[in-house]
């Protein structure tokens, strides 16, 4: 089974990831960034999902430096990584464009500001990026 790592703080999206990707993915879960980079230098995962943003934080620290770190690792540098936000608010969807060229500038795989209407579609879209990664 295809483990996931997800960098999300909010029990209500935590809920919603697992609602829609168990029981066919092992998911697991980081509250910040540096839980995130430890957890994915310590075992193997076939994706890597962050949302965009964390609303508590260490000074300094921010979902992007959890991108930076997985793509310049030797060791994770291949595995897919999924930027999305579940529901995001109007503040977030006016800074979408800039939060995506960042993203796309740190060499992420997907970007996806994941509206109500359009949650059925996230199993398909990290299915994809899952068989990418396996493909190398």
């Amino acid at each position: 089974m295809t483990q996931i790592l997800i960098l999300e703080q909010r029990a209500e999206r935590i809920s919603e990831f697992r609602r829609l990707l168990e029981p066919q993915y092992q998911l697991t879960f980081a509250n910040s960034t540096k839980e995130a980079i430890e957890k994915a230098q310590k075992n193997s995962y076939g994706l890597y999902i962050s949302a965009l943003h964390l609303p508590r934080t260490e000074s300094g620290e921010n979902v992007f430096d959890f991108l930076r770190a997985m793509k310049t690792d030797a060791k994770t540098k291949t595995v897919p990584f999924f930027c999305c936000c579940i529901r995001p608010s109007n503040m977030m969807q006016s800074m979408a464009d800039l939060l995506s060229n960042t993203a796309k500038n740190l060499g992420v795989n997907d970007f996806e500001l994941v509206k109500e209407g359009e949650l059925s579609q996230m199993p398909q879209r990290v299915k994809s990026l899952v068989e990418a990664g396996k493909k190398g």
